[in-house]
This record gives C-alpha cells, structure tokens and sequence, in this order.
C-alpha cells in the first residue's frame, strides 16, 4: 500500500483490473465512505439494514452482481491490508480451472488458514442468497466444501484476522451512553490521542519489537535499538528522545517498505484492541463534520496504519516523523508531539483550542487541558490523579493500558 492510502482505495485499485465494476456494500458509513468510493471509480451498494450483520451485506452486493448480468465475482472484505497482485493472478488462473472441474469457487489458504478473495462461481453466489441473514459466510462455505477448491498461496495477507470492522459491533449502553455524551456536546474539532485511547496496548513498542525480529533494519542499529530501548526502560532516556529515535533509527530505509512493514504489523499485532465505543464515536463525530485529529508520539508509519481504522484521512495525523527525501527516509525530524510536543504540534496544525480532547497518559495531559472538554480515558494512576484535580471526565472501555 502506498503511504497515505486507505484499506478501501488500496482494495479498489487492486481489483479494477481484473473485475468488469467494482462493488462497495456500505451502512451507516455510506457518507464516509462515498468520497473515496467515486474518487477510485468503484460503484457503492446501500445495505438498507445493515443492523442484521455483514452476512447481509454481502447478500445485498451479490443479489446486485446477478442483477448486473454477471456470473462470478470476487469477494473480499476490506478492514485489511489487500493481498498482493501476483495472488489475485494465480487465483483467477485456479478458478478458471476450478470451473473447468465443475467447482463452485476457489478459497486462497496461508498455513492452512482459509481467507479472503473468495472467488465465486454461479453456484456459490446463489448458495449464499438462499442462506438466512442468521447465517453467515462460513457456514455457506463449511455447507459445499466439496465445491470449493482451496488453494494455498505464499501471500499472508490472504489469511489476515477479521480485526477492525467496517459496521460497528453492538456497543453495550454504557458505551452507547459515552458515546452520546460526546457527540451531544457537538464539538467542531476533537484531537485524540492513540496508544490507550483508541487501543489497548502501545503500537509503537509493539512494531518496534516486531520489526527487530523480523530484520527490518540492520544488525548494527538491531543491536544499537535493543541497548537503548533497556536504558529508556531504566528511565535513563527521556520519553520524546525515544520517541523520536524510534523514527530516526530507519533512516536510509524506503519509506513505502517501512510503511508496508506497518500496514502488516498493526492487523495482527494492534487492531484486536480497538476499543469499538472509540471506533464509534469517530464515525459519529466525523459524520457531524467534526475535524476529527489523531495525535499520537509513536512513529507515523504505524499510526497511519491504524487510522484506516477509523476513516482518519493521512492529512489529519500529527505523529512522530521525520523527512523523507526522494522516498528515503532522513534523521531529520519533523516533529514528536509527546506532552507539550502535542501542544505545540496542535498550535501548529489547527486555528484555535479542540472543544474535544481524548488521552489516556501524563503525555497527553497538556493536550487536554487545552481543550473546552478533556476527557481522560482508560487512564493511566498519574493521569487519573490530574483528572479527578481538574474535574475531568473519565472514562474507563476497558483493561488499563499504558499509551502514548
């Protein structure tokens, strides 16, 4: 995926060239997701009640596939990094096979893990539209495996865990309750912070450590990495000075492999913990019109990873970066918005105070003092001591978490 892209447009501009149009099943997010839908020349479906579950919706775009005088279609859901072009290749060649040999349609498995594109023949479409709403995709599938050709692929990506969810799950009314109280306030800007705030767990720690393992950077500044990070741990590194060396320690690295490195990462690293009331209430506030920020200490590539999450266009993340010249990244840094770090970042990026501020950590304390309504959430001991000083809202979705 390119920088900046989101899972929607990176799925469309794969497809397009294998597929006569390109189907967007949307809810409630129909007014989010239209702009990026037509932008990319993909047709958009209006699941009239989503409220029954995605088994639904994927009813509604292949009823729309049968209408449209097609006999096929590849189906795929899009809360995920896309697979590689080679993959959507040797799946077409299996399925024209697979047809040939009398199969419904043909399933892309990674280490025995079954994944999306589905590519489905008459047979399999009309199997899924007989099926119940009270059913789901996988029982349709489990029902005629002997129809189906699985294929296994040396892609990942095609067995990527359903983590983030394009229509929210039912919130409980604690949560539905939080999320009114926010957007009753009908704030015109709201910042939020991420590691904490939005998730449980730290993003940043977490690619750090992954990218180690997996040999993203070199020995030198592995060994480098591993040596700072244990005196940071041991409080002899100041918060921003780690932050920011977490960015620069790439340097010399192409910025798209740092990205791609991170776009795999958060999936089955981070997108698990999202905390759906804050998955929710975004969608609420940017379906208001509310400018809607993340401000976050960790590195940017992950945090535009995790953005897609919500629909945070790339132009509304204040993170730890640095400049990047001719696609290389530099060791020069741009900006670390860590404690008055995201006030100034804030300052800097937005005309006036937010109405709205979202933290979780002694980090984000200037930020929410700033802010007309501070709300702190799943807050850290130190954190919870300020709010309580200062009266303001907290709120607890759930296990405590350090965040940045």
């Amino acid at each position: 995926m390119a920088p900046g892209e989101t899972f929607l447009s990176a799925a469309i501009r794969l497809f397009v060239p294998h597929v006569d149009v390109v189907l967007v099943v949307v809810g409630k997010n129909e007014q989010n997701l239209a702009p990026i839908v037509y932008a990319h020349g993909a047709s958009m479906i209006v699941n009239p009640d989503p409220g029954r579950g995605q088994f639904s919706s994927l009813k509604v775009g292949l009823q729309e596939v049968l209408s449209r005088g097609r006999d096929a279609a590849m189906i795929t859901l899009v809360d995920r990094p896309p697979v590689r072009p080679e993959t959507i290749q040797t799946l077409e060649t299996a399925f024209e096979q697979a047809l040939h040999n009398r199969k419904w349609a043909v399933v892309p498995e990674y280490q025995g893990k079954h994944g999306h594109p589905v590519l489905a023949g008459r047979e399999m479409i009309e199997a899924f539209l007989r099926a119940p709403d009270s059913s789901n995709a996988r029982e349709v599938e489990h029902a005629h495996q002997a129809a189906i050709e699985y294929l296994a692929v040396a892609d990942p990506l095609v067995a990527v865990s359903r983590q983030g969810f394009t229509f929210m799950t039912s919130l409980t009314p604690a949560q539905a309750e939080f999320v009114e109280s926010v957007v009753r306030l009908q704030p015109r800007v709201a910042t939020f912070d991420c590691d904490g705030t939005l998730w449980s767990g730290d993003a940043g720690e977490g690619f750090f450590s992954w990218e180690l393992q997996q040999g993203l950077v070199s020995e030198d500044v592995q060994r480098w990495a591993h040596s700072r990070y244990a005196d940071y741990q041991a409080g002899n590194v100041p918060e921003e000075i780690m932050c920011g060396e977490m960015v620069t320690m790439h340097r010399g690295l192409r910025e798209e492999i740092v990205q791609q490195a991170a776009d795999a990462y958060f999936p089955q690293g981070i997108a698990a913990n999202i905390f759906p009331e804050m998955q929710e209430l975004v969608a609420r506030l940017r379906g208001t019109g509310c400018d809607v920020w993340a401000v976050s200490s960790t590195n940017l590539w992950i945090i535009r990873a995790g953005m897609r999450y919500f629909d945070i266009p790339p132009d509304r993340i204040l993170a730890a970066e640095t400049a990047v010249e001719n696609g290389t990244i530099s060791d020069r840094l741009i900006r670390v918005p860590s404690g008055s770090g995201k006030l100034e970042a804030i300052r800097e990026a937005i005309s006036g105070a937010p109405d709205c501020a979202f933290g979780n950590s002694i980090w984000d304390c200037e930020m929410l003092a700033m802010s007309r309504h501070p709300f702190a959430i799943n807050p850290t001991p130190s954190l919870k001591e300020i709010a309580i000083a200062n009266d303001w809202k907290i709120y607890q979705p759930g296990t405590n978490h350090a965040g940045r």
